[in-house]
């Protein structure tokens, strides 16, 4: 199978094609003369069937990193955390969860990147039911009248070897402002754990509140809010097109 036709296998299948591989590779060969004297293990021959099944493996975990493509968010391993200042005492932490999204990202070329995602602004997680009901109201994230929050990406740019500045348009309680994350690119790679390619990154930024119309209780909550990203994405190469699937059936929620 050549390695473009093997970058294209769909992540449901991979563990088929895994299995149908080491099957290959650890066949019991047929009994051989021992072997005398020091010799490396690269040096060593290998019977057809397992050296074709070794090199169909070796292709099978290289071929997803060969080129970019598309991942949609993993939602256990994706957080938006955010820090506000409480009257000077200390930070309260709360945290939301991304309902839906996908990006692209290709290592050789940031500026080709492209982010999309949908905040669910009823998971709001303070820590304290009563707390989650006060800053998913009206007078903070108005979950009710706006159960989204949207952010769409207008550029990337590249500021070290795994740094960048993610630029994009914040949509918030109806209302749409630019925003800046830098992040840094913390891992890409294949894992065994699903058999696809994972994308990690961390992003922090500081937004004001009131660009969104949020001023309620500006003398003991912060106007300052940090936003801290932990995003890992998942290869797929239908991400967009599911994301746009899932958005048309939610069209009736507006962010």
């Amino acid at each position: 199978m050549p390695p473009a036709a093997i970058a294209r296998v769909d992540g449901r299948h991979w563990s088929r094609l895994v299995k149908c591989v080491f099957t290959g590779l650890f066949t019991p060969p047929a009994p051989r003369l021992p072997i005398i004297g020091r010799m490396s293990i690269g040096t060593l021959p290998l019977p057809g069937r397992r050296r074709d099944g070794a090199l169909l493996l070796a292709l099978l975990l290289l071929a997803p990193l060969a080129h970019a493509g598309e991942y949609r968010f993993d939602p256990v391993h994706s957080s938006v955390v955010f820090f506000v200042d409480h009257d000077g005492y200390s930070d309260a932490v709360g945290r939301l969860k991304i309902a839906r999204g996908w990006f692209r990202f290709d290592e050789r070329d940031w500026a080709d990147s492209k982010v999309v995602a949908d905040i669910a602004l009823d998971s709001v997680d303070m820590g304290d039911k009563s707390w989650d009901r006060v800053v998913a109201g009206a007078d903070f994230l108005d979950a009710k009248a706006h159960p989204y929050a949207h952010f769409a990406s207008t550029s990337v740019e590249k500021t070290g070897a795994d740094t960048g500045i993610l630029y994009g348009q914040l949509t918030l309680r109806g209302h749409t402002e630019g925003i800046a994350f830098p992040f840094r690119l913390n891992k890409r790679a294949f894992t065994i754990y699903g058999f696809h390619t994972v994308a990690g990154f961390t992003g922090l930024a500081s937004v004001d509140r009131k660009l969104w119309h949020m001023g309620a209780f500006d003398s003991v909550v912060g106007v300052k809010v940090k936003v801290l990203l932990e995003i890992e994405g998942i290869a797929d190469d239908n991400a967009q097109h599911a994301y746009a699937a899932a958005a048309a059936r939610d069209k009736g929620a507006k962010p």
